[in-house]
């Protein structure tokens, strides 16, 4: 911590601001996406890139620079938030293990979309440690009978096994229970002020949510009161998008891939929506990931600024410091913020 003394010329009032020197060097965060449970069979191509465990080219000009039905999701960790983004595969999934280079321990976030494989007991053990101890679950599943490997397994089902109720208080609607093959596009927001991080987060406004056939949740908070459902299915209890806490860390699902994929699956593939550019899709999936990294991590190209109260802000892209969006306007209270843009952090009296 480190003290840093400015001081007002018109007035020579002495300002003391007390801040962290983290900012100055805290980069992106470190996103794992899952490629070891076949997540490319079938109609599927949930990946962010065919080159792995590092995408090419290392610095990206446009989503399409990169080929996977997900590339747009990691493009923009990438470019916007200077995130590292790395996708598993040929390595397993561990979680303490040193001699495992992608081992759980070096991300912040983990993102499964759509497995259709089940996870084995160390792999579980595995994931389960990694939340605890303070990192971020980001799942996806689809519909009921959504096998693409025709294994038996879908991944309502795979999640299920997994223990997604147990631990985290969400259940996957399937066979015999009502809303396990959805198409709608819900605006029935939970506007609760403790979820306005996911709903109003960096990426802006959360306005709906579209599915194409997805599945739903139910929540039961007698295995995790933290359990919240973030967008419902219209007219349920259910939810499309969900989110619990589990020890030190968080979880976030949705039940349909088809918001997250940009429709740049490969050639063949049918039945792929841009359900990124649709609704709002690529907001709540961003704010999401950003709302599931513990601590937050802020990105490099930011800068610390000292606002007065009732100083407008109109041009400038600006955050508090907990990462939230700052509404364009007039600010209600002077403070530091941080201003989207620069490429160091330099605390600046305006």
């Amino acid at each position: 911590m480190a003290f840093l003394i400015l001081y007002n010329n018109d007035t020579m009032k002495k300002f003391v601001f007390i801040t962290l020197l983290l900012f100055q060097s805290v980069k992106g965060a470190k996103i794992l996406f899952d490629y070891t449970k076949e997540e490319d069979a079938g109609n599927a191509d949930w990946v962010i890139d065919d080159d792995w465990p590092y995408p090419i080219p290392a610095h990206p000009l446009s989503p399409t620079d990169w080929n996977g039905a997900i590339s747009s999701w990691g493009y923009q960790l990438k470019t916007q938030y200077n995130d590292t983004v790395h996708t598993l595969h040929g390595y397993p999934i561990t979680y303490g293990q040193s001699t495992n280079p992608f081992d759980l321990s070096n991300y912040d976030v983990f993102i499964v979309v759509e497995p259709q494989d089940t996870f084995t007991p160390q792999e579980k053990d595995a994931i389960l440690e990694f939340v605890y101890n303070g990192g971020g679950l980001f799942v996806v599943a689809d519909h009921y009978a959504s096998d693409r490997n025709n294994n038996g397994w879908d991944s309502p089902r795979i999640w299920n096994k997994f223990g997604t109720e147990e631990y985290f208080g969400f259940h996957f609607q399937v066979l015999g229970e009502s809303y396990n093959n959805v198409s709608a596009t819900s605006y029935t927001l939970n506007n609760s002020s403790d979820l306005h991080d996911i709903l109003h987060g960096p990426e802006g406004d959360v306005v709906s949510l579209a599915f194409h056939s997805g599945d739903v949740m139910r929540t039961n908070t007698a295995y995790n009161s933290n359990v919240r459902v973030v967008v419902y299915y219209p007219s349920t209890s259910y939810g499309m998008c969900v989110i619990s806490k589990y020890g030190n860390g968080k979880v976030a699902a949705i039940g349909d891939s088809s918001p997250c994929d940009d429709g740049t699956a490969r050639p063949g593939n049918s039945n792929i929506y841009n359900g990124w550019g649709e609704a709002t899709d690529s907001i709540l999936f961003l704010n999401l990931t950003r709302w599931l990294i513990t601590p937050l991590k802020i990105n490099e190209n930011r800068r610390l600024v000292f606002y007065n109260k009732r100083q407008k802000v109109e041009k400038e892209v600006l955050f508090d410091l907990l990462g939230r969006r700052i509404p364009k306007g007039v600010l209600l209270k002077r403070g530091i913020y941080i201003q989207k843009g620069r490429k160091k952090f330099i605390l600046k009296l305006q």
